[in-house]
């Protein structure tokens, strides 16, 4: 799930999911794993908790601002569901026929 040009949550596997952030060293763009969490929900609460201690958290009208901006931009996300295909052949195999 990409959050910005340069945030993106993404599954590595069955029971982790990291926030990426896009890095460039040397002229090469990479992605950076910066956490790994158990749940999307998780993953964006890390994300806000990383912002928020960017902001050197250097007064509270600061630290609130950055949560609304945080926010919005949680609830602007469109959430895709994908399912995948069933294939009559996957099952049978499955089955054992």
């Amino acid at each position: 799930m990409e959050i910005n040009k340069n945030i993106k949550v993404e599954a590595v596997d069955d029971r982790n999911i990291c926030i990426l952030k896009r890095t460039t060293i040397k002229g090469k763009e990479d992605w950076k794993r910066t956490g790994y969490y158990t749940t999307p929900q998780g993953a964006l609460k890390g994300l806000v908790n990383d912002e928020i201690i960017g902001t050197g958290l250097k007064d509270f009208e600061t630290v609130c601002n950055k949560i609304n901006e945080l926010y919005k931009l949680i609830d602007g996300l469109t959430v895709k569901s994908e399912t995948p295909k069933k294939n009559d052949e996957d099952i049978n195999d499955f089955l054992g026929e």
